[in-house]
């Protein structure tokens, strides 16, 4: 069962029809669109993921989070990264003040700060 279109879909989607017979005809066919949700994004991995690419060249970034990546089996989770050792991140490529700068947000999304 489908959902009723909201009246200021149907409005656009009439304005739309009208200004164009073949928009007319794919809106006839296929209906309204209807959007779908995006899963939420996952903050923490994307802070991590920016901390690494921060002042990087991107081929040199992407190399280091591919490997930061692999020490977590692809879990770039705060539970996960928080059993890492400052010496496990540096083995990735990152630097000391990045290392650092992932354990403080581990701890940050620990504390419920993310």
């Amino acid at each position: 069962m489908t959902k009723p279109t909201p009246p200021h879909i149907a409005r656009a989607l009439s304005a739309l029809a009208a200004q164009d017979e073949r928009l007319a005809a794919l809106i006839e066919e296929h209906g309204a669109f209807t959007p779908r949700r995006a899963d939420p994004p996952d903050a923490f991995a994307a802070l991590a993921q920016a901390i690494i690419f921060q002042q990087l060249a991107g081929k040199a970034a992407a190399s280091i989070h591919r490997r930061f990546c692999a020490l977590v089996d692809g879990q770039v989770r705060p539970a996960r990264v928080g059993q890492l050792s400052p010496d496990q991140l540096r083995s990735a490529g990152l630097s000391a003040s990045k290392a650092r700068a992932v354990a403080e947000l581990v701890q940050c999304a620990q504390g419920g700060a993310l």
